[in-house]
């Protein structure tokens, strides 16, 4: 199974980004910033991608699910979560006894109120809603919007917060631990800030620790690759579930 999350940076249902989606081969895709599914659902039906879930109060830029139609998976139950852009849906694949969890991000943080009156965002109180354990059969993957390198000016705590319960719950980052390297040491940048040259990895792909054997790669494609399309990088896991 391919697993990838990608900020799309709105306009999913254009040509350039469902091209550049359709390459990446998802079979479960967590897509931060699709538009509603009245903009989005018949595109993505068209390179093969089901959406099954969206979160959003604002049509042009919400949370998407989508599933490739060749795994023959159909939707399963969807769980609310207090925090506005985080969603959790059941994904059952046909033929197979078990239901992979899908726990979808898109963390504003700090910049929760620039979204609009009254808007709140917590990470970590979202994760704590999510009833994650070791022995789930779950995903977490989305735009975390944060990294440990922001640690010292946050607001909430700083991101060594959300990685240590993470861990306590028995979920590690799949590029982390796939290539070796420490959280705020990636050789390979997720977003590139518009305009400028500063780049971030804040992007994550989050899976059980006991998943790590069954994974069989882990890769972030160079900036060449997508920055014509987005401002962030897909995250693409590649993994023979247990």
């Amino acid at each position: 199974m391919r697993l990838v999350s990608w900020n799309c940076r709105q306009g999913l249902h254009r040509p350039d980004k469902l091209l550049y989606l359709a390459g990446l081969r998802p079979d479960v895709a967590v897509l931060p910033e699709a538009a509603e599914p009245a903009r989005t659902a018949g595109p993505l039906r068209k390179i093969g991608l089901d959406l099954i879930a969206w979160r959003g109060e604002n049509p042009n830029k919400g949370l998407g699910l989508a599933v490739s139609t060749s795994i023959n998976a159909r939707s399963g139950a969807e769980k609310a979560i207090p925090e506005e852009l985080f969603l959790h849906k059941q994904v059952h694949q046909d033929g197979q006894g078990e239901v992979l969890d899908v726990f979808g991000v898109w963390a504003f943080n700090h910049r929760a109120k620039s979204y609009g009156k009254g808007r709140k965002d917590n990470t970590l109180r979202a994760l704590e809603s999510m009833e994650l354990s070791p022995a789930a059969c779950a995903v977490v993957a989305g735009d975390f919007n944060d990294s440990i390198v922001w640690d010292k000016h946050s607001q909430y705590g700083g991101f060594s917060r959300v990685l240590g319960f993470l861990d306590q719950k028995g979920f590690v980052s799949a590029y982390h631990v796939f290539h070796g390297c420490e959280h705020g040491l990636e050789h390979d940048p997720t977003i590139k800030w518009s305009g400028g040259r500063r780049t971030y990895h804040i992007d994550f792909v989050f899976l059980p620790r006991n998943w790590m054997s069954f994974v069989r790669a882990v890769r972030v494609p160079p900036i060449s690759e997508w920055d014509h399309v987005s401002d962030h990088a897909p995250v693409i896991v590649d993994i023979d579930l247990p």
